[in-house]
């Protein structure tokens, strides 16, 4: 397992019953332990879809919990995400999700029934050169171009955030930056490193 596996996974065991995320639109808090089975399930449903290790996986949900354990459940899966405002119209949508490849929109329709799948409780081998994220641009000179972001690029860009910004352990850090622009790793990500 890659290194944003790694220090993914000793977080939930050092943190395992503290505080990792609250979302206020749910009006409910998560414990590392509690996230990371809301992040299995989801990697058991999107693995019962069919997707697998290197497929691509486009996630349009609002701005919630829901859309940061769907970017780990990819990431955990091998899957690279593409993360899409929920705002956006319907043909920027299935533009992006074919030209990105995605076998697979993840929409709020596939939260329905995750309750019902058990956690994936062994997650697959990830490569450092695997890719993790497709951030794609805004379009204003044409057509969108997705920029494809690796494993090893994630991870390194998670490891430079407290250089830039500083915290530590019972610090509450606001996740501002919408889903769809790159800095949004920071923002989701972030708190398990």
């Amino acid at each position: 397992m890659f290194g944003f596996s790694e220090k993914y996974l000793n977080a939930v065991e050092e943190f395992s019953k503290k505080e990792a995320y609250r979302d206020p639109s749910e009006g409910r808090s998560y414990t590392y332990g509690e996230f990371d089975g809301y992040v299995r399930t989801l990697a058991a449903k999107l693995k019962a879809q069919g997707l697998k290790s290197g497929d691509v996986c486009a996630i349009v949900l609002p701005h919630t919990v829901d859309f940061v354990a769907s970017i780990y459940a990819c990431i955990l899966s091998g899957i690279c995400y593409v993360p899409l405002a929920s705002s956006y119209p319907k043909e920027r949508i299935d533009t992006i999700a074919e030209d990105s490849g995605a076998k697979l929109i993840l929409e709020q329709d596939f939260l329905k029934d995750v309750n019902t799948f058990s956690p994936l409780l062994k997650l697959p081998k990830t490569e450092r050169d695997a890719a993790a994220l497709m951030v794609y641009t805004s379009g204003s000179t044409g057509k969108p171009k997705g920029v494809l972001h690796d494993n090893e690029s994630l991870a390194s860009a998670i490891e430079r955030y407290p250089l830039i910004q500083e915290f530590s352990t019972g610090d509450v850090h606001g996740s501002n930056a919408p889903f769809y622009f790159i800095v949004h790793i920071m923002d989701a990500l972030a708190p398990f490193m």
